[in-house]
């Protein structure tokens, strides 16, 4: 058995994050697992809600 010369043939390769969405404010990727908000079929990201919150 031959071995590799790069160390990096034997690392452990991590499945992708799934899009499941983008910001409407500000378009970036929405993955599983990210903190964000889903108002009726708009996500907004957690860095964006400020920009949405309303103050009385």
């Amino acid at each position: 058995m031959e071995l590799s010369d790069s160390m990096y043939s034997y690392r452990y390769e991590y499945d992708y994050a799934k899009v499941i969405g983008h910001c409407k404010n500000c378009g970036c990727n929405i993955h599983e697992g990210d903190e964000a908000y889903n108002f009726f079929g708009m996500y907004i990201c957690d860095d964006c809600l400020l920009d949405f919150k309303i103050y009385s």
